[in-house]
Parts: C-alpha cells; structure tokens; sequence
C-alpha cells in the first residue's frame, strides 16, 4: 500500500511539474504575443509620429514662405508710398519755386511800375 501512495504521489507530482511546464510555456507564449503586438504597436506609433513631424514641416515651410512673400510686398508696397512722397514733394518743390519766382517778378514789375509812375 505504501508504494501505492508512492506511485500515485509521484504520479501527481510528475503530472502537476508537467501542468506547471505547459502553464508556464503558455504563459510565456502569452507574454511572447503580448510583445511583439506592443512592438507593432510601437511601430506604429513611431511611424505615425514621424508622419506628423514630416506634414509639420512642410506646413511650417510653407508659412514661412507665405510670411517672406508678404514681408517682400509689405516692402515693395512701402517703397512706392516713399517713391511717390518724394514725387509730391519735389512737385511741391518745383510750384514753391514758381511761384516764388512769380512773386519776385510781379514785385519786380511793380516796382518798375512805381518807378516810372514817380518818374512822370
């Protein structure tokens, strides 16, 4: 009777290491699924990041092309509003002038005038 219980402790216990083995096999396959997933995963992600840091990129470039063309009108625009100030002012210039010289003739003029009224 005594190697009865042996023999069936040994069994059991070479059937409940067996159990243990294939529990943790499975457990490990488990695990080995469970990380490659989270590597796919991981991928994944990575490649989506890199994907919006690439779509950024280009947009930054492309505002900051937008912003240097705008700048570049904005400066042209300034120009010609420096342009034709200095238009209106050497225009300016020239009818002060004129009528300064106008002025001096009609003084001139009308001091002749007074002249040779006073002379007669």
């Amino acid at each position: 009777m005594n190697r009865m219980l042996e023999s069936a402790r040994k069994q059991l216990s070479e059937r409940i290491t067996e159990e243990l083995e294939l529990a943790e096999d499975r457990r490990n396959k488990q695990l080995s699924g469970l990380l490659e997933r989270i590597k796919e995963h991981d991928s994944k992600i990575m490649e989506a990041k890199k994907s919006v840091e690439e779509a950024n990129a280009a947009h930054a470039e492309e505002i900051e092309e937008k912003q240097m063309e705008r700048l570049e009108t904005s400066f042209r625009n300034r120009q010609e509003q420096t342009n034709q100030l200095l238009e209106r002012l050497k225009e300016h210039a020239i009818h002060v002038q004129t009528v300064r010289k106008n002025k001096k003739e009609s003084s001139d003029k009308q001091e002749q005038d007074d002249v040779s009224q006073c002379n007669n």
